[in-house]
């Protein structure tokens, strides 16, 4: 649920003062089991620009200094890349 990968978050940002991750990295929650976080927190970014946080969910992620805006991977960018030219010659 929501409020639980919330807490992972919280807890990872307590711990490491930041939530600069990627997409695929995963973390250990407080009871030692392993989390897809990175994964979780492009996932509020979505939905974030969706329209679909609440502004409560948003207020709680930016009190754990949510970093809306990540720099993409070079996979990321040739994907998109490609993506954006298949759009224009299609």
């Amino acid at each position: 649920t929501w409020d639980y990968y919330y807490q992972v978050a919280v807890y990872y940002y307590n711990k490491n003062q930041n939530l600069d991750l990627k997409r695929r990295d995963t973390v250990l929650d407080k009871n030692g089991f392993e989390v897809k976080l990175g994964n979780w927190l492009q996932i509020q970014r979505s939905r974030k620009l969706a329209g679909s946080l609440s502004p409560s969910q948003i207020q709680k992620l930016d009190d754990i200094k949510m970093p809306w805006k990540t720099e993409m991977s070079k996979k990321e960018k040739r994907k998109t890349k490609v993506s954006f030219f298949k759009i224009i010659y299609l």
